[in-house]
């Protein structure tokens, strides 16, 4: 199955090598542009794998193959955290 993500990115305030996610913290940098982002997501669910196939951000084209696992913790509940939110 496959599924198509369009998504507004922009900028933010955080180093992504150097600070940990914070949606307080990391703010959009002011005046940057807003791009965006698609990625088609291949899932082969026997196989428990999701793979990000294909990125266009701003109308570059990426290939990228990412792994993408559950995790435990929840989107919508949980804040995000490298050492609390482990792959299942």
């Amino acid at each position: 199955m496959n599924y198509r993500l369009t998504l507004k990115v922009v900028p933010s305030t955080c180093k992504v090598a150097e600070d940990e996610y914070s949606k307080e913290r990391c703010l959009p940098q002011p005046n940057a542009a807003v791009r965006e982002c698609v990625a088609k997501i291949y899932d082969i669910p026997w196989k428990h794998e999701r793979e990000v196939s294909q990125q266009v951000v701003a109308g570059m084209n990426y290939r990228l193959t990412l792994k993408v696992v559950p995790s435990t913790c929840k989107v919508a509940e949980d804040e995000y955290s490298k050492e609390r939110c482990l792959p299942q």
